[in-house]
């Protein structure tokens, strides 16, 4: 991959030095003619004086021409011999050998070494800083970062730890208590009054919330534990059962405004954990889902219209729950 790389670079310096190879030969021809014409073949007046001055000035404008273009192509040279000389200054040890082989089809192996060198030495400077950003990454779902590679204490005397109780590991009885709270009549009024939330266990112990906006779409949240995993929008007029009947939480929406929302509600997924309390980002993420109840009504905060592309706002900021086109938000 790198060794065509390096053949694209070298074939594009050389292209450069043959256009200026090209542009200094115009360059000069114009001089020489300039030259060949003398002075008075352009002027219309009658003074010699004049006709001398535009000749000398006709002539400096073409030589200082001729220095750009000579720039040029030195620059294109230096970039292409280069591009040639770089498999040449990286030495591998003995396998620089390998070039000296006389069959025809093994000259070019030692480059070909040194370009896979690069381009291994390259991958893992990449993935050195891949590490560093995801390492900073302040979308964590777990309160701690267990090291994988960390021994494990084991013998007969070894205490048993255990692991801190977060989201994806909270007791049954714990999780039944929350979401049968988040179900009460009054919590909703009070909380998200155009929500109306049903849970569902289809696959076991994992729990789905059914979660319907009045009038205006239709959701289903899967959690593990009290952790929001995945989430999926619909119209209204859309089902989530496939055509055996059975659940179906993959399918997207047939309309681009609830695909278009299933975007925005899988970042906000992600924006509403709370380590420590991973029952309010299950709560937030319900009141950030309860603004879009407004979908076809609110104007964009921003452009102040309820279209732009065909398409309503169907972007809610986290923090205000504001309205905006996904190319108006801030």
């Amino acid at each position: 991959m790198s060794q065509y790389s390096d053949m694209d670079e070298n074939l594009k310096a050389i292209g450069a030095a043959m256009k200026a190879v090209k542009l200094l030969r115009s360059t000069m021809n114009d001089l020489f003619k300039c030259l060949v014409d003398g002075p008075g073949y352009k002027s219309t007046s009658d003074s010699n004086e004049s006709a001398d001055k535009q000749f000398l000035s006709d002539v400096q404008q073409l030589i200082n021409s001729v220095n750009t273009r000579i720039r040029e192509l030195e620059t294109s040279s230096n970039l292409m011999s280069h591009g040639m000389s770089t498999a040449t200054n990286l030495s591998l040890g003995n396998t620089a050998h390998l070039g000296q082989d006389p069959a025809y089809d093994r000259t070019t192996l030692y480059s070909s070494l040194i370009s896979s060198y690069r381009w291994n030495d390259k991958m893992q400077e990449y993935a050195t800083n891949a590490h560093q950003l995801l390492s900073q990454n302040l979308l964590k779902r777990s309160q701690h970062a267990p090291n994988p590679m960390a021994p494990r204490p084991r013998g007969p005397g070894t205490p048993i730890t255990h692991r801190p109780l977060i989201g994806h590991n909270i007791p049954d009885a714990q999780i039944d208590g929350f979401l049968q709270a988040l179900q009460r009549p009054d919590y909703i009024q009070r909380t998200f009054a155009d929500l109306q939330i049903e849970v569902m266990r289809p696959f076991g112990a994992p729990a789905i919330l059914k979660v319907t906006c009045e009038r205006v779409l239709r959701a289903i949240i899967l959690l593990r534990g009290v952790v929001i995993e995945w989430v999926l929008i619909k119209g209204l007029s859309e089902n989530f059962e496939d055509e055996d009947g059975k659940l179906d939480i993959w399918s997207e929406s047939r309309y681009e405004v609830f695909r278009k929302i299933t975007d925005h509600a899988n970042s906000a997924m992600l924006y509403f954990v709370a380590p420590f309390h991973v029952d309010l980002g299950i709560r937030s993420f319900l009141s950030w889902l309860n603004s879009y109840k407004s979908l076809f009504s609110s104007p964009c905060r921003k452009c102040d219209n309820r279209l732009q592309n065909s398409m309503p706002p169907t972007w809610r900021d986290f923090r205000s729950l504001e309205s905006y086109h996904d190319t108006c938000r801030p």
